[in-house]
């Protein structure tokens, strides 16, 4: 094994002590085999942005002048969101940065940065959180995240909410996903490396995990699986996980480990981007009609690190992938490694595709324009107490369900559910749930659906 990669491993201890050895420090372990980077034609055909990186380092002494890796990115009307694991020199500093971006290109920090860290003592997440998922449902940012205790008793992924992406409120009863039992595939470790999508009535989760095991000593043998859930509180692993596995022959690219999945879904089915080590760092991809049945392309990776001496010469990973309708195009964001005076510093790259080889795009969550079956409109009045009026408009004939949620995804009443001709329509919400019982003053969301095509606004109840 070479100098750098014992190194590494040093690194690696010190990220959550000398003592422990978790599979989430696996983020550290670059490849040192460097390679040209080639256009291999597959399921995508990956370019390399040439102003990479995309975000920098920050100025030294400064918190994330060391180390940088992308969670998730989120496209709004106005900007692009990105939330981001970063680390000052030496890890003295850890936790989860927010920038915003009108390109995806060019970034602008959030002044307060880091807007995230680990909680307070006695909380479930003291010892430490690490990078999650962000999905934007209506007007509200869901944020999943791995995190543990002090004494790593408790390693689990908790739930957060936010109104505008910055402050966060976790869920009361966190971690949402516990340790997992002894004798499961993932009982060693269910790690931070997640990635959900949501149809508007079901979460589907893909995340890594790991048993006491590698193949490479340092390295464990990371694997891939799925969960689903009606709320994003309440969680089922998929009964055959995991989904994904690492090659079992020795010269595979991805023969030590699998892991950091990103998943989009569209009319031809979900298509997941993931890390892949041998010896070198890499991104590969794999296809799948339900998103649990997967299939790698023979033409893995799909992307590599660029040329020795650049940004990203020694390995790549943690991607994040979206699909833009305007340009028509898939883009990734990614974590890339490089020597900087001796040490190994990780910043994060931009990529894109066209979409000439997967097909036409539709969003698993179609969030863009004015929808063209009906129209939801703003409740009045609002803030409301003790009742308020909704009112949507049908423009052809079609079975609509009108329901309101909590912020955490909870459905708590149904006032509509059947079918309508053309035209407008009122109803009354009183602020009731559907066991009769008063809900509490706060923010609800009231979802118009229709087939695939759903509305959403946020009502605010005040008692």
């Amino acid at each position: 094994m070479s100098k750098l990669i014992k190194g590494l491993l040093v690194i690696r201890r010190a990220i959550l002590g000398e003592s422990y050895h978790l599979p989430v420090v696996m983020l550290i372990l670059f490849s040192v085999v460097f390679h040209h980077f080639s256009n291999v034609r597959s399921q995508t055909n990956w370019t390399h942005h040439s102003s990479n990186p995309a975000l920098e380092l920050s100025a030294s002494g400064e918190w994330a002048d060391y180390w940088l890796e992308p969670e998730s990115i989120v496209r709004t009307d106005t900007a692009y969101h990105m939330w981001y694991w970063g680390a000052s020199t030496g890890f003295s500093k850890r936790g989860i940065g927010y920038a915003m971006s009108s390109d995806g290109i060019t970034w602008q920090r959030h002044e307060n940065n880091p807007i995230l860290s680990k909680g307070e003592s006695g909380a479930w997440d003291e010892g430490g959180i690490g990078g999650g998922c962000v999905i934007l449902v209506d007007t509200l940012f869901y944020r999943w995240f791995w995190g543990w205790n002090t004494d790593r008793s408790i390693m689990g992924i908790g739930l957060a909410t936010s109104t505008d992406g910055i402050t966060w409120m976790e869920y009361e009863n966190n971690p949402v996903i516990p340790n997992t039992p002894t004798g499961t595939w993932d009982d060693f470790a269910t790690l931070q490396y997640l990635n959900i999508l949501y149809n508007g009535e079901q979460y589907m989760m893909w995340y890594c995990g790991c048993k006491d095991e590698y193949k490479v000593p340092g390295y464990y043998t990371m694997k891939i699986g799925c969960a689903t859930s009606s709320d994003g509180i309440t969680w089922t692993p998929y009964e055959n996980n995991p989904i994904l596995v690492e090659s079992k022959t020795s010269s595979a690219w991805d023969y030590w480990k699998v892991e950091m999945p990103t998943v989009v879904k569209n009319q031809t089915g979900y298509h997941m981007w993931f890390h892949g080590d041998n010896g070198k760092s890499q991104i590969g991809y794999a296809h799948s009609d339900d998103g649990f049945n997967w299939t790698k392309c023979d033409d893995n990776p799909v992307l590599k690190p660029k040329r020795i001496g650049s940004w990203s010469q020694i390995g790549i990973m943690g991607p994040v992938v979206r699909y833009d309708a305007s340009d028509n195009i898939y883009q990734m964001w990614y974590m890339g490694g490089s020597i900087s005076n001796g040490a190994q510093i990780s910043q994060i790259g931009y990529a894109t595709a066209p979409n000439d080889t997967v097909g036409t795009v539709v969003q698993y969550r179609n969030r863009d324009g004015i929808l063209e079956r009906f129209s939801l409109y703003q409740n009045y009045p609002n803030p409301f107490n003790p009742s308020t009026t909704i009112e949507f408009e049908c423009r052809q004939k079609s079975h609509v369900i009108l329901a309101i949620y909590d912020i955490l995804g909870r459905k708590i009443r149904t006032l509509v559910n059947q079918e309508h001709v053309a035209g407008t329509y009122t109803v009354n919400w009183d602020g009731i749930d559907e066991q009769g019982e008063c809900v509490p003053g706060g923010i609800y969301i009231a979802r118009l659906v229709s087939g695939d095509r759903q509305q959403a606004i946020k009502l605010t109840l005040i008692r």
